[in-house]
């Protein structure tokens, strides 16, 4: 009942602005039943985009390359082995981005992986990151 709901409520939204999209989970994490319900929603609403963010490798594998939901995997420097734990998969997801979120105070001088956004702390360029600019 749950993706009746969101469905039901989604569909509002898109009659009111055709441009409208889902953004899953803005803080947080997907988790299986989640995963589940975009699945399922995608199928009902296929035309809709659906963005959502993960740090988890088998769950951004569960989505790849369903149509309309892009997967943004977000990596900081605790979590860049997750990159190499996707590589396997990715040259078959065409629906996959990462990012890379600085900590406090990390100078950031190289970047062992490739990165579609670049997150500095508070969003604020450093001095020190300048190079990133």
């Amino acid at each position: 009942s749950f993706v009746d709901k969101l469905e039901l409520e989604c569909r509002k939204l898109i009659s009111r602005d055709q441009e409208f999209y889902l953004r899953w989970n803005g803080v947080g994490d997907l988790f299986q039943q989640s995963v589940d319900t975009l699945v399922e929603l995608n199928q009902r609403l296929p035309d809709m985009p659906i963005w959502c963010v993960t740090r988890i490798p088998r769950f951004a594998t569960q989505l790849a390359n369903i149509e309309n939901i892009w997967v943004h995997f977000s990596l900081d420097r605790s979590s860049l082995d997750r990159h190499h734990q996707m590589s396997g998969h990715l040259l078959d997801m065409k629906n996959l981005f990462f990012s890379y979120q600085c900590e406090p105070n990390e100078v950031l001088e190289e970047l062992s992986v490739n990165v579609g956004v670049l997150f500095f702390d508070g969003y604020k360029i450093k001095e020190s990151n300048h190079a990133w600019s």
